[in-house]
């Protein structure tokens, strides 16, 4: 059974804010300081009340852009494939890729943002899907230095996003469901 952990307890260290958040140490750099009113002692009522968890090193650039994806629960994928290894673009493949070729115009694409080097960004998408809903899938995995093995890269985040068929739902890609 899980304990019970703080919620949010901010302290101001210098020039980092650093947030105490279900157990996890998690360091944004921000000029801030502890805001009153905020509880540690007080229990969520709610999932919808807790923190997501981010990376130490998750920048509110990739806050932002990761709320256009689903987030993926890495324990359940981490069941099937490795979350780490020396070539970001070859872990997404592993996880995600299509092992066998798909009818029709199937179209898998996969690139590598590396606008930080220590923060590699891939996104894999896959076009033209033979499913009567879905159109396309587009993965964004997240990757830091794997400092605690031989591994060079490990993934810390993993989200995803959908574009349906016309008249099957959303022709633009979004997190919600296809009809």
């Amino acid at each position: 059974m899980n304990s019970w952990k703080p919620t949010i307890a901010p302290l101001t260290l210098g020039a980092s804010l650093v947030f105490l958040s279900c157990g996890c140490l998690t360091a944004l750099k921000a000029q801030a300081s502890v805001q009153p009113g905020i509880s540690t002692n007080r229990r969520p009522s709610s999932a919808q009340n807790r923190p997501t968890q981010h990376p130490p090193t998750a920048s509110p650039s990739f806050l932002n852009e990761r709320q256009q994806y689903r987030s993926l629960d890495l324990m359940q994928i981490s069941e099937r494939a490795k979350l780490s290894g020396s070539d970001p673009k070859a872990i997404a493949l592993a996880i995600f890729g299509t092992q066998e070729k798909d009818e029709g115009n199937y179209q898998e694409t996969i690139g590598v943002d590396q606008h930080d080097p220590n923060r590699p960004v891939v996104i894999l998408t896959k076009m033209n899907l033979s499913d009567d809903s879905v159109r396309g899938i587009r993965y964004r995995l997240e990757f830091q230095p794997n400092l605690t093995s031989e591994a060079r890269w490990q993934v810390v985040w993993a989200g995803q996003q959908q574009v349906c068929w016309q008249d099957r739902g959303s022709q633009t890609w979004t997190t919600e469901s296809c009809l």
